[in-house]
């Protein structure tokens, strides 16, 4: 039997202050939510799932991958979503133990393990995830002293969790490196600082804790996990009333307080004594404030009494402001935990049962408005061109150039497709000319005119096979008569006569494996030819006014910020360089082609790890991040010191994002690993329609 204090705690944090009169959601929902009039970043529903069988009195969710992990207070279980259709989320397991999970509260997932804590069962239980569709309990801790009526879990680096209690107002250290035998390490216990301790967030080697009843952030030390002590606190019933969610980013903490409805904004950058900084409070739209997710300059923050979710600009931390929210009383009852994660905000409500998903509506932000996944003809999509109402794809896995039309951005359709193991092998880069295609064949050194005039059909023209000249094709460009195709293997540019298109020729070449080693891309502007090459860390500069003569004009060589460069895009008196292995953007004056000069730079492993695709329109580039699985938005009005504007991170749908194209409002992407092309909204960015260029993304 829970004492008093546990009932009263368990109610309210997860509820907010529960106004009288209120009632629970059916198990089934209609409707829409209602967005508040804060402006045009109000966030929208994109789909919900409510099931009070498996997430009964939701209470806290966890994305990683393609899964929301949600705890359910009054089902006492586990359960594991899919969430790669954002508008049609689907149970696929789930886990009940009313034993080592009663009342789960809370849910941190690392690795296989998801670690779950239930308040009534004092415990602390672990999960073998590695199924999704069959959760099964590995082991569980209960330690009704430490951790009585536990409220929170923070999981860091895979050897401890860190658990919060509501009653015995503590903070518990828990060894979880043998996930088969969790062991108390050491906790904390402070009636004054963590009366009511609600929630935890770790950072380096502090603990944050909020407590409901204090009204208090407190500052633990825990480089010593068998002797965490209070380092500092800060008590204010004003702007931390009820303080229930903490988050750290920098300098700064996070803390949501349900009885004043606030965001406090927290200044730690001395632990000893931390000061307000700034806060909000907004009874509208953040009534019951329960729960907070920072990123991207952005607090997200989920109202339990007023059923919503509102976005807070935190970019001058003493005067946060409202920028949007979304008010749905169906789908967000008792909203009581939010996660953001690639461009989503998920939100459990413990009312509802529910599971709601909800795009993030940020005029700095690009948006993801559809993908179309295609492992037969799109397997290892490297490059993309559009023209008119079709998008063109390479795919080196599949040997293959998709046809898909994209009159409807939303809903992306494979038109046709043509796979051809001989002339296209590891088919990297496409160029669309008039009725052709041409595609370069990274294994079978190659260039192949496809005929395009019947896009249900595409079929083969013609293709020249060049192991001398175009040894590992990785790019092409086409100019007039001429394609352009780089050999990056045989350090070469190759130029080729296709005007008669059931006939290629070679008309010449350059070799040059000092200037041009590992040659990955090329764009031709005017009388030039730019190249990337990957081994040389290099821009060449090759004229070809005299398609029969190329011959290098100029070079630069930089191995800090255009390590493995990787693809190039021209515009005006600039070239834009990606570096895979810098992970950066150079920006590099070619105004004197005998003498291109690096102007500036960015580098970002985050938002731009290992860039392979860049396309550039008006005032920005975009760049495309390997790793990252990422679109950067970088502002290049002053080419010296180009700044990232805003980013899209998606693991699913972006993974191994490689070769870009801009048309109209729109990015598009082709996905490597996702055997994908995915469109990205990125109309409040720009206004111009631009003219059909060229960008691709070589192939490794």
């Amino acid at each position: 039997m829970q004492n008093l204090k546990t009932l009263i705690l368990t109610l309210s944090l997860l509820l907010g202050l529960i106004p009288a009169g209120i009632t629970f959601a059916a198990d089934t929902w209609q409707g829409t939510g209602v967005a508040s009039d804060a402006g045009t970043n109000d966030p929208i529903l994109e789909g919900s799932l409510t099931d009070s069988t498996n997430m009964g009195g939701a209470s806290s969710v966890y994305v990683s991958g393609s899964y929301a992990y949600v705890a359910g207070f009054d089902s006492d279980s586990l359960a594991i979503v899919d969430i790669r259709d954002p508008n049609s989320p689907t149970l696929v397991g789930s886990l009940i133990d009313n034993t080592n999970m009663d009342g789960a509260t809370g849910v941190y997932v690392s690795g296989n393990y998801a670690y779950v804590v239930g308040a009534n069962s004092n415990s602390i239980a672990i999960v073998d995830i590695r199924d999704p569709s069959s959760p099964t309990l590995v082991s569980s801790l209960i330690d009704s002293t430490n951790m009585s009526g536990v409220s929170d879990v923070y999981v860091f680096s895979n050897n401890y969790a860190y658990v919060t209690s509501w009653s015995s107002d503590s903070l518990a250290i828990v060894d979880i490196r043998d996930p088969s035998s969790p062991t108390l390490v050491g906790s904390l216990i402070d009636s004054t600082n963590m009366d009511g301790a609600s929630s935890v967030y770790v950072s380096g080697s502090r603990a944050y804790v909020t407590s409901w009843f204090s009204d208090s952030l407190a500052v633990v030390e825990i480089s010593d996990p068998s002797s965490p002590t209070l380092v500092g606190s800060l008590t204010d019933s004003t702007n931390m009333d009820r303080a229930s969610g903490v988050y750290v980013l920098g300098i700064h903490a996070y803390v949501t307080a349900s009885g004043s409805d606030s965001l406090a904004i927290v200044d730690i950058r001395d632990p000893s004594s931390p000061t307000l900084a700034g806060s909000l409070t907004d009874s509208t739209n953040m009534s019951g404030a329960s729960s907070v997710y920072v990123s991207d300059s952005r607090a997200y923050v989920a109202g339990a009494n007023s059923n919503s979710l509102a976005i807070i600009d935190i970019g001058d931390p003493s005067s946060p402001t409202l920028v949007g929210s979304l008010t749905d009383s169906t789908n967000m009852d008792g909203a009581s935990n939010v996660h953001v994660s690639d461009g989503y905000i998920y939100v459990a409500s413990y009312i509802s049962n529910s599971l709601a998903i909800v795009e993030i509506r940020d005029p700095r932000l690009p948006t993801l408005v559809s993908s179309l996944i295609d492992n037969t003809n799109m397997y290892a999509a490297t490059g993309v061109y559009i023209s008119g109402d079709y998008a063109y794809v390479a795919a080196a896995g599949s040997d293959s150039l998709a046809i898909v039309d994209i009159r409807d951005p939303n809903s992306p359709t494979l038109v046709g497709s043509l796979i051809d193991k001989i002339n296209m092998d590891g088919a990297t880069g496409v160029y669309v000319s008039g009725n052709y295609a041409y595609v370069s064949g990274y294994n079978s050194n190659s260039l192949a005119i496809i005929d395009i005039r019947d896009k249900s059909s595409p079929t083969l023209a013609s293709s020249l096979i060049d192991d001398t000249n175009m040894d590992v094709a990785a790019s092409v460009y086409v100019s007039g008569n001429y394609a352009y195709v780089t050999g990056k293997y045989s350090d070469s540019l190759a130029i080729i006569d296709i005007r008669d298109k059931s006939s290629p020729t070679l008309v010449s070449s350059l070799i040059d494996n000092t200037n041009m080693d590992g040659a990955s891309s090329v764009y031709v502007s005017g009388s030039y030819a730019y190249i990337a090459s990957w081994f040389s860390d290099s821009l060449a500069i090759v004229d070809i006014r005299d398609p029969s003569s190329p011959t290098l004009v100029g070079s630069l060589t930089d191995s800090t910020n255009m390590e493995g460069a990787s693809n190039v895009y021209v515009s005006g008196s600039y070239a834009y360089v990606a570096g895979f292995d810098s992970d950066s953007l150079a920006i590099v004056d070619i105004g004197d082609p005998s003498s291109p000069t690096l102007v500036g730079s960015l580098t970002d492993k985050t938002n731009m790890g290992a860039p392979s695709g860049v396309y550039v329109l008006g005032s920005y580039a975009y760049v495309t991040g390997w790793f990252s699985d990422s679109l950067a938005i970088v502002d290049i009005r002053d080419p010296s010191s180009p700044t990232l504007v805003s980013s899209l991170i998606n693991t699913v749908k972006l993974d191994g994002a490689s070769g870009i194209y801009i048309s109209d409002s729109y990015a598009y992407i082709a996905g490597f690993n996702s055997d994908s092309l995915v469109i990205v909204d990125i109309s409040n960015l720009h206004y111009l329609v631009p003219e059909i260029t060229h960008s691709y993304c070589g192939y490794f």
